[in-house]
C-alpha cells in the first residue's frame, strides 16, 4: 500500500509542488501525507460557503450605506450608475470593467447586477485608509455586531484584508500537524 501510495505522491507532487506536500508529510509516511492533504481539502470546502456569505453581507452591507448616507440626496443606493467622484482611479477603473462585463453579458447594466459582479477585492479596498473620510459614516450599518473597540476602519481592513477565502484554498496548509 505504501508503494502505490508513494507512487500517488510523487504524481500528485509534479502537480501541485513537491515542497507543498512535503509539509503534509513532515517525516511521516506518504500514505499520511495523502490522507492530510485531502482531510485539509475537505475541511477548507466545508468552510467555504461561510466565507461566501461573509463576502456578500460586506459586499451588499457596504453597498447599502455608501448610498444612503453618503449619496443621500440622490433619493436611492444607486451609487454604482452615477459617477461615484468619491472612488479612487483603480476602483473607479474596476468598477468601469464590470460595467462593461455586465453589458457584453447582459446587454444592459443595473445596480444590482454590478454590485455582484464587482470582485471582492473592489469592496475591501474600500477599506483603505484612503477612504478613511467615509467610514465614521457608514461603519456601524456595514459591521453593525462588530464590538465597538474593534469597530474602525483600520481593524475591520486588517480583517477583511486577510484574505480568509485565500488561506482556506490548498494553497496553505490549514490544520497543524
Amino acid at each position: 500500500m505504501e508503494t502505490q501510495a508513494s507512487a500517488f505522491f510523487g504524481s500528485l507532487s509534479r502537480s501541485a509542488s513537491i515542497t507543498r506536500l512535503e509539509s503534509y508529510r513532515a517525516g511521516g509516511s506518504y500514505r499520511d501525507a495523502l490522507c492530510k492533504y485531502l482531510w485539509n481539502i475537505a475541511l477548507c470546502e466545508s468552510l467555504y460557503p461561510s466565507f461566501q456569505v461573509l463576502e456578500v453581507a460586506f459586499r451588499n452591507a457596504a453597498h447599502i450605506e455608501i448610498g444612503t448616507v453618503t449619496f443621500p440626496a440622490i433619493g436611492t443606493t444607486d451609487w454604482l450608475m452615477s459617477d461615484p467622484q468619491f472612488l479612487k482611479d483603480s476602483e473607479k477603473s474596476i468598477l468601469t470593467k464590470a460595467r462593461e462585463s455586465v453589458r457584453e453579458r447582459r446587454g444592459s447594466v443595473t445596480e444590482h447586477l454590478l454590485v455582484g459582479d464587482l470582485p471582492f477585492g473592489f469592496w475591501t479596498s474600500l477599506l483603505d485608509s484612503r477612504y478613511d473620510a467615509m467610514w465614521p459614516k457608514i461603519i456601524k450599518g456595514v459591521f453593525p455586531h462588530t464590538p465597538r473597540s474593534v469597530r474602525t476602519r483600520g481593524n475591520r481592513s486588517a480583517k477583511m484584508n486577510a484574505r480568509p477565502r485565500n488561506f482556506l484554498s490548498v494553497k496553505s496548509v490549514s490544520i497543524s500537524w
